[in-house]
């Protein structure tokens, strides 16, 4: 059994890396598809409005609005964090919540209302976040019999909610100057608004990432600081329903490092870690499944696609390709005797993570799809590392995948549609952070 070297040119890539784990941060600020970028928070001066487009219908509805003052309104009067209010057949019907001295807040659901509410949220020291679910009013996880109006109706208004202030009429009145962090409603318990503080264009807004659109109002809003684009994640999950396409084509050149681990073990076939296998025969790929059926190793034209003694379980493994010297996984060398695998014989496809590209067919078979975590994937090419995978989540639309930190890119799994179906990836949570103060 052959000992384990590092790729060529190791002390470049090693460079290469802390550089870009140095500079993760940086190149997760990348703003989003339209030029939109996150931000902490917008801030209104007390003029400004949204109009979410969300007009209340019915009692099954919650919102959750995230705010924090930065001037309070003068004693005696209310300002709103949202509103919306008109008459339908006589009675004034509410969706609203507006914010006074303590004990002079303003609470409205339906048909009914309360006046010279308690909320210990007049301050511009904290940030609060007030819901609204089915008529029943909670600030910042308290709750009060004083603010329940779920026995109230609530029928077809027409209004649409506004942030910032109150739509009873237009513009906006009783305009508030707060710092809004998020904003998202429920009709039903289906999420239709999720609003993230973004920026775009030097314009500040809300971004609906459930619909993808940016909302900038009334506008002049300022933006808090920027905030990472991406959360870090321990691995990206498919369950045999997705694939990574690194947008790589392997050459003779090409080496490759990959942590993954199965989450379900197939019965009848080999499972494919990464690969692709050209039109001209071509092929990088590497798969396995149970002992009788051993382990695919292919590079260039040739193969060896029955080795055996590698252990097909669920636990983590590292899997290497070394230029000019073979396979490896975890660091013991996969000695395909009698065959080359160090010799190329060209290829055409892009190199898929967790599945097999093919000859380019189309549409894409779903059978070589695997049941794969995916914890890190790096490419080099003569040896310069040209794809730097580490999982994340994109955070204005929830998707995951594999950030390049190489390249800046992130990449994920598009919901092609197979067989009328598609499926993406689910998120490895990382554990929370221990930090030791001595």
């Amino acid at each position: 059994m052959k000992m384990c070297r590092f790729p060529q040119a190791a002390l470049g890539a090693f460079v290469m890396l802390v550089s870009s784990i140095l500079s993760v941060w940086q190149a997760d600020a990348a703003v989003m598809p339209g030029d939109v970028k996150l931000v902490e928070y917008i801030q209104s001066n007390g003029s400004q409005w949204i109009d979410t487009g969300f007009a209340p219908s019915n009692k099954n509805i919650r919102i959750e609005v995230t705010y924090q003052f930065v001037d309070l309104p003068p004693e005696g009067s209310r300002k709103y964090i949202f509103g919306s209010s008109t008459t339908v057949g006589g009675t004034n019907v509410r969706f609203q919540y507006a914010v006074g001295s303590p004990g002079n807040c303003f609470i409205g659901f339906g048909n009914t209302h309360k006046g010279d509410v308690t909320f210990d949220s007049y301050d511009t020291e904290r940030v609060h976040t007030i819901v609204c679910s089915n008529g029943v009013f909670s600030l910042d996880g308290a709750t009060s019999d004083d603010w329940d109006l779920s026995s109230a109706t609530l029928n077809q208004n027409g209004r649409s909610v506004y942030l910032f202030g109150h739509n009873v009429d237009n513009p906006a009145q009783y305009r508030s100057s707060i710092k809004m962090y998020s904003c998202r409603i429920w009709n039903y318990d289906e999420l239709v608004l999720d609003f993230l503080p973004a920026v775009t264009n030097n314009i500040a807004g809300l971004y609906d990432k459930v619909n993808g659109k940016f909302l900038v109002g009334s506008g002049g809003f300022t933006a808090g600081a920027d905030v990472p684009m991406y959360k870090s994640l321990a691995y990206i999950e498919s369950d045999q329903s997705a694939y990574i396409n690194t947008r790589f084509t392997p050459t003779s050149k090409t080496e490759i490092e990959m942590k993954f681990s199965f989450s379900r073990l197939l019965e009848d076939k080999k499972t494919y870690v990464f690969g692709e296998y050209g039109d001209n025969g071509g092929r990088f790929q590497f798969s396995y499944g149970p002992s009788d059926l051993g382990c695919f190793l292919g590079f260039g034209n040739s193969y060896t696609n029955s080795l055996k003694g590698i252990p097909y379980d669920k636990s983590v493994h590292i899997v290497k390709y070394v230029r000019g010297e073979g396979f490896y996984f975890d660091g013991s060398y996969l000695d395909p005797s009698p065959f080359n695998l160090t010799k190329w014989g060209g290829t055409s496809c892009d190199l898929f993570l967790g599945g097999l590209y093919k000859n380019k067919a189309w549409p894409l078979d779903a059978t070589t799809f695997s049941p794969i975590r995916i914890y890190y994937c790096k490419i080099w090419e003569d040896g310069v590392l040209v794809r730097d995978f580490v999982p994340r989540q994109r955070k204005f639309d929830g998707e995951n995948g594999l950030y390049d930190l190489a390249n800046g890119v992130f990449h994920f799994f598009n919901g092609t549609p197979y067989n009328g179906k598609t499926t993406d990836f689910t998120a490895g949570e990382l554990a929370g952070m221990i930090i030791i103060v001595r």
